[in-house]
């Protein structure tokens, strides 16, 4: 529903595209629904659908008609910055997993959604950090395709991993100021030295099926992390942690750090 502020705020943006918006065809009441579109498992974009039919024109026409294609862009834009960011938890997000992969193995259904929560906390941090470039082709360079017993002490000899600590070290800050920043502001409490931790570590990859129905030990390897929080010499993972901590966790990487909606399908938390 659009209260004469948002009218006014409409035609303003319109006038600011040169066009003039005709107030009639502006109701108070009508829907908007936002969408995402796939196609052969692939995303191509989020769209949206608005019962307005609204009515413009140009400095140079003298009648109000329908929008153009290019104009209806213009109002999807307009309106999308109207809209209040909604963000929407599935129930999965509160039970932390122990381990999230950062390599293309996925132990459960909900390893993506982690691993790209990992990859917006990289972006966050303005290094240009992405997992692929920065932490999974670190541990599988051409010279470290090898079986397991091979490949863990050449890997342990290089200084890939002194590399890995960095961007790991660096999420660990980011989401250290994210959340403890927001729970003192909120709860004015000072959470002294707590701090989210994130530790990484290489597993051995899963074996392959042959074609004879033998296994064969896996040349590539996998690498995950794991959140805790770390208070003194004691550390927790975040799965133990209360729910409301696991609720606060999450509101603020999500809302914070990922800046968007794309987390679920169903209104859930609206913010301005």
């Amino acid at each position: 529903m659009l209260d004469e502020g948002d009218k006014e705020k409409l035609i303003k943006q319109f006038e600011d595209c040169g066009l003039k918006l005709d107030p009639d065809s502006i109701v108070e009441i009508f829907t908007y629904e936002r969408f995402s579109r796939y196609k052969g498992g692939e995303y191509l974009g989020d769209f949206f659908n608005v019962s307005l039919d609204i009515k413009v024109r140009t400095k140079q026409q003298r009648k109000f008609r329908s929008v153009t294609f290019e104009e209806s862009r213009t109002f999807s834009s307009v309106m999308k910055s109207m809209m209040p960011v909604i963000a929407y938890f599935p129930t999965f997000v509160f039970d932390f997993p122990e381990k999230i992969y950062l390599t293309s193995r996925e132990s459960t259904k909900t390893n993506p959604f982690y691993r790209q929560l990992f990859q917006d906390i990289l972006d966050y941090a303005g290094r240009g950090h992405t997992i692929e470039e920065h932490i999974t082709k670190r541990i599988r360079k051409p010279e470290y395709k090898m079986e397991w017993v091979g490949f863990l002490p050449v890997f342990r000899r290089s200084t890939e991993g002194e590399k890995i600590d960095q961007v790991i070290d660096l999420a660990s800050q980011i989401v250290t100021q994210v959340v403890y920043k927001r729970w003192n502001e909120i709860f004015h409490e000072n959470t002294g030295k707590k701090e989210i931790q994130i530790n990484w570590d290489v597993e051995e990859g899963l074996k392959t099926s042959q074609e004879d129905g033998t296994e064969a030990e896996a040349d590539e390897h996998d690498i995950y992390v794991r959140f805790q929080v770390k208070d003194g010499t004691d550390r927790f993972p975040i799965k133990t942690r209360s729910l409301g901590f696991r609720w606060f966790f999450f509101l603020f990487i999500v809302h914070t750090i990922s800046g968007r909606s794309r987390y679920g399908q169903a209104v859930g938390f609206p913010f301005r």
